[in-house]
């Protein structure tokens, strides 16, 4: 007390540490190795290896949308366009450049060289002729389409001002071809006097420069989104948790690229020398969880390559893979050998056939076959019933599929036993797990529970639970009202829902929601150990195994029937049941391997993406709720950079903040160590407004949660374009002959 009266009372004392200037901040920042480009941010890897050896990491990568729009600098800089890194925007921004560089040559070189450089003019003005006449005309055709479908005025505008733009280039670049033969034949001939030349050649530079920018401004591909790509260690117990080392402004991003962009990362990282657990993503590349880089990961891959195979293939040729003779030697063979088909059963086909059965009593005992005799086969087409050509279709596929399965059983990928096997990774050289966001499957799932559910699920019991103040359920979470709210999911699956259901003695419905809620709990909830969140993932394995296979505990998934295919399982979409059971497969096989080399268990959110949503959150909070690629760019360099201080531990790093609860400078407290936290969806109290059980009086009234102000809407309208020209119309004939 004494020593804080005495500083306060003789400030003279006091030592007056100067803080660094803005601009020397920038400085420092603009000499980092981070760079503002697509490249990826190798000093962030760099500095993870340095400060975490040994750790694991998990490759995290989300899209976020941006204000579309192509920008051009004073100094002839461009921003908003789709890069991937690939060095192709890199290439027509540098012909570009030289272009506008050869039109400034223009009046400085003598009258020979200027007629040669007008040639070359002259043929570049036509092949962008053929450009504009080539975009011009898909871009009337887009118009027309959309005009026949009910469309807003706004996509019209815009369609409409395309349109308009391209005749205008399109009657300029006819302008610039007459202008440019004719100041040609000026100099062949002597008519113009030096200083007329000079201005003539100084007009057209002028307008070719603009007509270039103009042209190739609709060459350009504005991005819509920009992907970033973070890496996260598998034990996140350390903040930060989720390094940023690549931003990429894309319009639309294919499984090649995705993949090509992921395999980069990857490289580069091992180069550092980091070991690579996996890559995890939302819902946008659900093909990486089912099909690998060099084999099929998941048992319903190979259901549809074997249903893949025969679906269009001939009756003739069918019938002779399972048509059986005895060849010299007395071997039984097929008239068309088919690995799928084994010699035992060509035997027993031949015993049939010798006993006197025909084709179609051969044919009826196979696809009986497909599944064990106390159930019904499903027809190769659900709804119609099987011809002969969908039986035939129906035994091939299934041997296929049993076949393929035994197949990669031996070569060390048990697939008989995992939903999800991991592959080894050609650029790693190791295991490389694909995952889905826990958060999202939930949602999914919610989504899927409210368009019906399992068929055993009645969705009107759901209903009278909004009059139960205990049941939590509000009216959004039920209707869906916002479906990317992962609060409504756990409304709808939560344990005053289970508490309701058995109460009201809904079997099936407190065993769907139970069944749900402790798979949330295992992938998010503190005070679990490792054994209880195994139990609980295991359990909504045996839960999907009962509608899948509900032979599963007599036999393996070699017995899976191929003509089931995975929709509807559980209510489930194909694209839940496979990333549902590929993220409980691939966390099990990592609980198993990490047991067996003796290392610490896996953080339950490593392979959460909450890491990329919370960076989107902080862009918004630097630059605001709409940004555009350039505003990105302008804050990348930062962010990469003060992400990777905070990785330094023998860097002071101080939050400037009321309460230091959150903010733990050493290692974080094990996850099986029960903490409530402040702000948990599944143990806060409904607001008043959105629970319809509680008498509220005045509801209509009370504040809305997320509602903006009249002045805030007001002030936020987006600028619309104008109503396009009347005079946006495109000529049916557009020659560019030699003049």
């Amino acid at each position: 007390m004494c020593a804080y009266h005495f500083q306060v009372q003789d400030k003279a004392l006091l030592v007056n540490i100067p803080a660094l200037s803005a601009r020397t901040i920038q400085r420092g920042i603009a000499s980092s190795d981070f760079t503002i480009t697509s490249d990826i941010q190798v000093a962030s890897i760099e500095q993870a290896a340095a400060q975490l050896p040994g750790s694991r990491w998990w490759i995290k990568s989300d899209g976020c949308d941006v204000v579309s729009g192509l920008m051009v600098s004073m100094k002839n800089m461009w921003n908003g366009d789709v890069d991937f890194g690939d060095g192709l925007l890199q290439k027509q921004y540098s012909d570009y450049l030289k272009r506008l560089e050869f039109i400034d040559n223009l009046s400085v070189c003598d009258e020979i060289m200027l007629i040669s450089n007008l040639q070359n003019v002259a043929v570049q003005l036509k092949e962008d002729g053929t450009c504009v006449d080539s975009a011009l005309r898909k871009a009337q055709k887009e118009f027309e389409e959309k005009s026949s479908v009910s469309t807003t005025d706004k996509v019209l505008y815009a369609l409409g001002w395309n349109v308009d733009e391209l005749s205008r280039l399109n009657q300029q670049c006819r302008s610039l071809l007459v202008e440019v033969s004719t100041l040609k034949e000026s100099i062949r001939d002597q008519s113009s006097p030096s200083l007329g030349l000079q201005y003539a050649v100084g007009k057209l530079q002028g307008t070719l420069k603009e007509f270039v920018k103009a042209v190739t401004r609709h060459q350009r591909t504005p991005a819509t989104h920009v992907l970033v790509t973070m890496i996260s260690p598998s034990e996140r117990n350390h903040k930060p948790y989720a390094l940023p080392i690549a931003c990429i402004p894309y319009v639309g991003l294919s499984e090649a690229k995705a993949r090509s962009h992921i395999s980069a990362v990857a490289e580069e990282m091992v180069k550092q020398g980091l070991r690579v657990e996996g890559f995890v993503s939302n819902g946008e590349y659900n093909v990486f969880r089912h099909k690998g880089y060099t084999r099929p990961l998941s048992v319903f891959q190979i259901q549809s390559q074997a249903r893949k195979k025969y679906s269009s293939m001939s009756v003739k040729r069918m019938k002779e893979m399972i048509t059986s003779i005895e060849s010299t030697d007395g071997s039984i063979q097929a008239v068309r050998k088919n690995p799928a088909v084994s010699a035992s059963l060509l035997k027993e086909i031949h015993s049939w056939k010798r006993s006197g059965a025909s084709l179609d009593d051969i044919v009826d005992r196979l696809r009986s076959r497909c599944v064990p005799p106390e159930y019904v086969p499903k027809p190769w087409m659900p709804g119609r019933k099987e011809d002969l050509c969908d039986k035939l279709r129906s035994i091939m596929s299934q041997l296929e599929y049993t076949y393929q399965i035994c197949t990669w059983d031996d070569q060390g990928v048990p697939f008989k036993t995992h939903f999800y096997v991991p592959e080894v990774h050609p650029t790693t050289k190791s295991e490389f797990h694909e995952r889905e966001d826990d958060a999202h499957i939930l949602k999914r799932m919610a989504t899927s529970t409210r368009c019906g559910g399992p068929n055993e699920l009645k969705l009107e019991r759901f209903s009278p639970a909004l009059e139960d103040p205990l049941s939590g359920l509000t009216y959004a979470a039920l209707t869906g009202q916002r479906k990317q709210s992962v609060r409504d999911a756990e409304r709808l699956f939560s344990s005053s829902m289970k508490e309701y259901m058995k109460k009201k003695k809904y079997d099936f419905e407190e065993k769907y929601i139970t069944v749900i809620l402790n798979w949330r709990r295992a992938s998010d909830e503190r005070g679990l150990s490792e054994s209880e969140r195994s139990i609980y993932n295991l359990e909504m394995l045996e839960f999907i195994k009962d509608d899948l296979i509900p032979w599963h505990k007599q036999c393996d998934l070699s017995s899976l029937e191929v003509n089931r295919l995975p929709v509807k399982i559980r209510g489930f979409t194909r694209e839940v049941l496979i990333a549902l059971t590929t993220t409980i497969e691939s966390k099990e096989w990592i609980k198993n391997r990490n047991l067996c080399e003796n290392m610490p268990p896996e953080h339950p959110r490593s392979s959460s993406t909450d890491d990329v949503e919370c960076f989107f959150s902080l862009l918004r909070s630097m630059i605001g709720n709409h940004f555009t690629v350039k505003d990105v760019r302008f804050v990348w360099r930062k962010l990469c950079n003060e992400f990777a201080k905070r990785l330094n531990k023998d860097l002071p790093f101080f939050y400037y903040t009321s309460t230091n609860e959150r903010f733990i400078e050493a290692d974080r407290p094990s996850f099986e160590v029960f903490q409530r936290p402040k702000r948990n969806p599944r143990h806060q109290r409904v607001r008043t407004r959105e629970q319809p059980g509680n008498l509220a009086p005045g509801r209509a009234t009370l504040v809305q949660a997320g509602a903006q102000s009249i002045r805030r809407r007001f002030h936020n309208l987006p600028i619309e374009l104008p109503p396009p020209p009347l005079q946006a119309t495109v000529t049916d004939e557009h020659s560019y002959a030699q003049h």
